[in-house]
């Protein structure tokens, strides 16, 4: 299962993630832009 968060700065998205991630096993967390920050 893929669940993606989307919306405007602010409004709580890694919030919502994190309390989605602690609920699901086996969950993990994708954010590009962190991805993005290590790589470049």
């Amino acid at each position: 299962m893929i669940i993606m968060i989307n919306g405007a700065f602010g409004t709580g998205k890694s919030t919502v993630a994190e309390q989605l991630h602690q609920l699901l096993p086996d969950s993990m967390i994708y954010d590009p832009e962190e991805v993005t920050a290590k790589s470049g």
